[in-house]
């Protein structure tokens, strides 16, 4: 439908006609109109966790939703052997997942953290109805307790029926015994008997949980994203911890930046911000790469975000007020891990995402404190923390001096660029031990 002024018409061609609209009792509804505006529905679909158990899980969605190779995962994100499978549906409100027993690491009876994780393929994305993506966010879940199929039958004790004979007293001879044998009559039982009921196993099912965690800002450098600069190309990157309303999210209105600690706040001018991912938008601020190139100078701006929300509408730190993030660093670039992998070949692992990763920006002194470079490039892949990982080859191989220690250093200058656009930090180093 195009947006704005809808008309409905009822019975327009007239109450004569066999296919008129007429309520139970067969009354025919009056020839009528009625004119609203319809609006597109830009909304995120909302997920949230139905029911859980140890091989299988069920997303709700507040809009129906379809899409083919949708991946959840459990505890790790992109770890195959917890991937579960979805059923392929049409536009549906509900989706099923379900772990292979035989090969897929299940669910555990805690608390657990779920991620979803839509196709990368443009035609296999999960949307709804009017092609609104859902982004890929995480969940969590109570998984219970499995309840044993045979449960083990309380023991019960029977009433007892045997009846007792008194002993024959000293004063009684056989002479003296009665014709009529006297019997002693139990105590009767009570009227209700304790008794156990059959014991019915409890059902297995997860509680729905509610998303009503506060989203908050990625600032800790730890991470492989978090809220940073580049000064040279004026970009500030905002990390939110969880995927955000995205109308929200890139509206320019809900941020303004302070390139003097505080003092005055600009408002964003126009195509100043773009969406990296669900949950990381790229501010494109000038004065900071004005100043950064004419003077040298790096900048750490301050940043005034709106309370905006998270696909649950819960706010950014559960506040009304604006939150201001203050003194936001240049993203630092480095070589996180190295290791000897072979005798003629080592492993390089950098803490982000590298866009162009550049052999002359990487200097290797081996065991004979000779300093080379890298001969060639043999893979150069991402991990599933989304680093770079690369092995590059020797020029020589490292059998002698076992165990003593290789040395990795950045250049001087380096033109190996992160996919945010950082340069690699010269003058770093790591060592690694040739064992």
């Amino acid at each position: 439908m195009i947006e704005g002024p809808v008309t409905v018409f009822v019975n327009n061609s007239g109450l004569d006609k066999s296919y008129a609209i007429v309520d139970y009792a067969g009354y025919k509804v009056f020839k009528t109109s009625r004119t609203f505006d319809y609006v597109k529905d830009t909304s995120v679909p909302v997920v949230t966790v139905k029911s859980a158990n140890h091989d299988k899980v069920v997303l709700g969605f507040s809009k129906p939703v379809k899409g083919t190779n949708i991946k959840l995962y459990h505890t790790v994100i992109n770890d195959e052997s917890r991937e579960a499978t979805a059923t392929e549906t049409d536009y549906t409100d509900e989706i099923t997942f379900t772990y292979d027993k035989k090969t897929k690491d299940g669910l555990r009876s805690r608390s657990v953290k779920l991620f979803l994780v839509n196709s990368q393929a443009e035609d296999e994305k999960l949307v709804d109805i009017d092609y609104i993506y859902v982004p890929d966010q995480s969940l969590v879940c109570e998984v219970e307790e499995t309840p044993n199929p045979n449960p083990t039958p309380t023991p019960t004790r029977k009433a007892s029926t045997h009846t007792k004979t008194p002993a024959q007293t000293p004063a009684q001879t056989p002479a003296q015994t009665p014709t009529q044998t006297p019997t002693h009559t139990p105590t009767n039982p009570p009227t209700n008997p304790p008794t156990n009921p059959p014991t019915t196993p409890p059902t297995a099912t997860a509680t729905p949980v509610v998303d009503q965690t506060c989203p908050e800002l990625v600032t800790d450098p730890q991470n492989v994203q978090y809220c940073c600069t580049v000064p040279e190309e004026g970009f500030i990157y905002i990390v939110f911890s969880e995927a955000m309303n995205e109308d929200q999210m890139l509206d320019k209105e809900n941020y303004q930046v302070s390139i003097d600690e505080g003092e005055n706040y600009i408002t964003l001018g126009d195509d100043a911000i773009t969406k990296v991912n669900e949950s990381t938008v790229r501010i494109y601020f000038e004065d900071i790469k004005d100043k950064n190139i004419e003077f040298g100078v790096i900048i750490a701006p301050w940043v005034k975000i709106a309370p905006i929300t998270d696909l649950a509408g819960n706010k950014l730190y559960g506040s009304d007020e604006p939150y201001i993030l203050e003194s936001i660093d240049p993203e630092y670039v480095c070589i996180n891990e190295a290791y000897l992998i072979a005798s003629n070949k080592i492993k390089i692992i950098f803490n982000k995402e590298m866009e162009t990763v550049e052999l002359s920006d990487i200097v290797i002194q081996l065991t004979t404190q000779d300093l080379v470079y890298a001969t060639g490039c043999e893979s150069n892949t991402v991990n599933f923390l989304g680093q770079t990982e690369v092995v590059l080859e020797l020029p020589i191989d490292e059998e002698d001096g076992e165990g003593e220690p290789i040395y990795i250093y950045t250049a001087e200058i380096t033109s190996s660029v992160s996919k945010w656009g950082s340069k690699l930090t010269p003058g770093d180093s790591c060592m690694i031990n040739n064992e």
